[in-house]
């Protein structure tokens, strides 16, 4: 007896066909995929070290781009290492969506990396959010001169290209996320007259046993 799994991803889509025994060893083929730091935007000439977490190795970092399909970690943009791969220098061109595959087109979480050339970016979570979390967002500024980023500004921040609020020290809360928080947020150095990428902020709905532990 079979069972059919279809899975779609932001990464590629998949369709398996599993026996009864490959189905009940499942969970091994899915995984958890990290980026660090945690973030999804990144100022060009930055590290990034992506990841993927399981039981099981084998484990490849792909990644889409405005260049590249389905492209797996290799010298050249990243160095290949154990089910992990490193950005040692980041450029616009590495901009994408990555995760992590295996040989079984087990597929993990996507995460949206944003490199800009811009000297403000909007530090939020990479792997998105739940409904009725809270959600801390940072606007950080360094310029060609600086060693280290600073928030101590107030930014100006936006869902959506409309004006939400000023945030003292460079950051706003978003407290109950509802499904209404998902969208593209951006941030503003008003002083410096200088805008943050757009980053795409996803909220997931709560699970079933969520609501009823409540």
């Amino acid at each position: 007896m079979n069972g059919s799994i279809s899975t779609a991803y932001g990464c590629i889509s998949v369709k398996h066909t599993f026996s009864i025994n490959q189905l009940e060893g499942l969970s091994s083929l899915f995984l958890a995929f990290y980026i660090s730091p945690e973030r999804s935007q990144f100022r060009r000439y930055e590290t990034i070290v992506l990841s993927c977490t399981a039981n099981s190795t084998g484990w490849t970092v792909k990644r889409n781009t405005s260049r590249h399909f389905n492209q797996k970690c290799q010298y050249g943009w990243g160095i290949p290492q154990e089910s992990s791969c490193k950005i040692d220098t980041a450029y616009p061109s590495d901009t994408g969506v990555y995760w992590c595959e295996n040989d079984h087109g087990g597929c993990s979480n996507v995460v949206n990396v944003t490199v800009t050339e811009s000297p403000v970016i909007m530090e939020s979570p990479p792997y998105g959010v739940t409904e009725g979390d809270s959600v801390t967002l940072r606007c950080s500024y360094k310029d060609e001169h600086q060693d280290s980023s600073t928030s101590n500004f107030s930014a100006n921040f936006y869902q959506d290209g409309e004006f939400l609020e000023e945030g003292k020290e460079g950051r706003m809360v978003l407290t109950s996320i509802s499904l209404s928080s998902e969208g593209f947020y951006t941030c503003e150095h008003p002083s410096r007259r200088k805008m943050s990428a757009k980053s795409w902020l996803a909220v997931k709905g709560k699970s079933a046993s969520q609501v009823q532990m409540k």
